[in-house]
């Protein structure tokens, strides 16, 4: 378990491979899918894709004043280990990819920095390092991840006609140095 402690709450990351979920957490991480990107974004399209959904690791933040129950759930990301994404200039990338992010909306604020953070922490623990990579689809965002320090390497069009900028951290992205020197 991770830990964060914002504002007036605590919030609480457990993380679990897909194969260990609970029946109640998987429906409530599909639940916070659904609300946030498709009914809150008006965009309809299969948001479940068993070939990446089943080789990630969940991670699953919890309000500690609301409880550690999967109904009170208050946002999920998933890391996943097979995703590969391709830059402009045709170089690929086999990172762990952050993956089916959605939170309530009273949680939005600085959720996208904490789950990148602990993600850090997370595959540093589990994997060795901190590698990591990310889409995103609101290009007003793209600023946090530059602040962050990753590199921006491309875009692409995904199957819901969006535009979707990617990042990744390595050793040319700019925070690199500040990565592997957190003793946190």
């Amino acid at each position: 378990m991770l830990g964060d402690t914002r504002s007036n709450m605590s919030i609480l990351t457990v993380v679990k491979h897909y194969d260990e979920l609970t029946p109640n957490e998987l429906y409530r991480i599909i639940q916070l899918r659904i609300q946030g990107f498709i009914v809150r974004n008006k965009v309809c399209y299969q948001d479940l894709e068993a070939h990446y959904d089943k080789n990630s690791y969940w991670c699953m933040n919890y309000d500690t004043v609301l409880g550690l129950e999967p109904q009170n759930m208050v946002g999920t990301i998933s890391w996943c280990l097979n995703k590969v994404f391709t830059g402009d200039d045709g170089r690929e990338y086999r990172y762990p990819a952050a993956r089916r992010q959605a939170c309530m909306d009273e949680y939005k604020g600085g959720m996208s920095i904490h789950d990148f953070k602990q993600g850090g922490k997370f595959l540093t623990k589990k994997l060795g390092t901190p590698h990591r990579m990310l889409e995103i689809t609101n290009e007003k965002g793209r600023q946090i991840f530059f602040d962050l320090g990753c590199r921006e390497v491309g875009t692409n069009i995904d199957p819901a006609g969006r535009k979707n900028w990617v990042f990744v951290m390595d050793e040319e992205a700019p925070g690199w140095e500040n990565e592997t020197a957190r003793s946190d």
